[in-house]
């Protein structure tokens, strides 16, 4: 959990591909990310690294025997009233998710490619990745909530 694994982090065309489309659960991904090569010894040194949460996604699925999806659903958005934060944009709210866009010849368009998880107007058709790394789409209202809980040392509404 604090990058310092020597975990890599992607730059290969197809590991980026994989993690665009979304098409493969996160143990098959974790099976491909652990073929490849630490880039340190673990301990030695601090660099990001976005397959390392994806291998801590796995390890809670191992553990707990839930999905990730499930086990975040359960253990951190319902008990934290997070209605408006999800993996899979839900039909009724694709309206609301923020689009992307870059600059391109100075003026800002949409972007569409290269983007993890794909063009966010298609809201991750076929997905079966959840992308612990990255995978929520989220509001600020819940991100206050989720805030306010590490604000209070892993605790809301008296709970833990």
């Amino acid at each position: 959990m604090t990058h310092t694994a020597g975990v890599f982090d992607p730059d290969a065309d197809d590991i980026m591909a994989m993690m665009n489309q979304m098409r493969m659960t996160l143990a098959d991904a974790v099976k491909i990310y652990a073929k490849q090569p630490l880039l340190f010894e673990r301990n030695t040194k601090w660099q990001y690294s976005s397959p390392g949460i994806g291998i801590l996604g796995r390890i809670i699925e191992v553990q707990s025997g839930q999905t990730f999806e499930q086990f975040i659903q359960e253990r951190l958005l319902t008990p934290l009233g997070m209605k408006d934060t999800f993996f899979y944009a839900p039909e009724d709210k694709r309206g609301r998710v923020a689009m992307v866009y870059h600059k391109q010849d100075g003026k800002l368009v949409r972007a569409r490619e290269h983007l993890l998880g794909g063009d966010p107007e298609e809201f991750r058709p076929g997905s079966r990745y959840p992308a612990p790394e990255w995978g929520l789409y989220s509001t600020a209202s819940d991100l206050c909530a989720l805030y306010q809980m590490m604000l209070n040392g892993g605790t809301s509404g008296g709970r833990r």
